[in-house]
């Protein structure tokens, strides 16, 4: 798991800290998910890995970065987020199974998604670690770097056309 948090105290501080990343905004708004049903999947899935225990659902409406809400309002978004990331699954799936993921035009795609995750690790550890101001505005100059470089990555790759086969 990417998300390395020691309680559930990090992971809401996380929580706040992913909605205020521009690369996961560009991610969930052309997602198949609201950012109330990410946030709730995530709450609904990391929060009893993080406690060591299995939690009800009442529990887990206090997590939510607006505030507790109520628990039929946690499983309707629960539901419609599991519902969408499965659709999006099977997506995958069915292109798997036609072998498009073979085509070199794909391997961009994941070659993008390992980019994303490091600069996910590098955002968090950047959070995490005090060093001095000179550190922390190459630190800053790097990530700025990187999120452009992965945003317009992200530009190219999602618009109809990057589907299309190249000769």
């Amino acid at each position: 798991m990417s998300v390395e948090l020691k309680d559930p105290e990090e992971f809401k501080k996380w929580l706040r800290n992913l909605d205020q990343d521009p690369i996961t905004d560009i991610l969930l708004k052309n997602s198949h998910l609201t950012k109330t049903q990410l946030e709730t999947f995530l709450i609904d899935t990391i929060i009893p890995y993080l406690s060591g225990n299995k939690m009800i659902t009442e529990e887990k409406t206090y997590f939510r970065i607006k505030g507790k809400i109520s628990k039929g309002s946690f499983n309707r978004t629960l539901k419609q987020a599991q519902k969408n990331i499965i659709k999006s699954i099977y997506t995958f799936l069915l292109l798997g199974s036609l072998g498009i993921f073979d085509l070199p035009a794909f391997q961009q795609y994941i070659e993008l998604s390992s980019r994303l995750k490091d600069y996910l690790d590098l955002h968090r550890q950047v959070r995490e670690e005090s060093s001095s101001s000179s550190d922390e505005l190459q630190r800053a100059a790097t990530i700025v770097s990187v999120r452009e470089a992965l945003e317009k990555a992200l530009n190219t790759l999602t618009s109809p056309k990057s589907l299309k086969y190249q000769t």
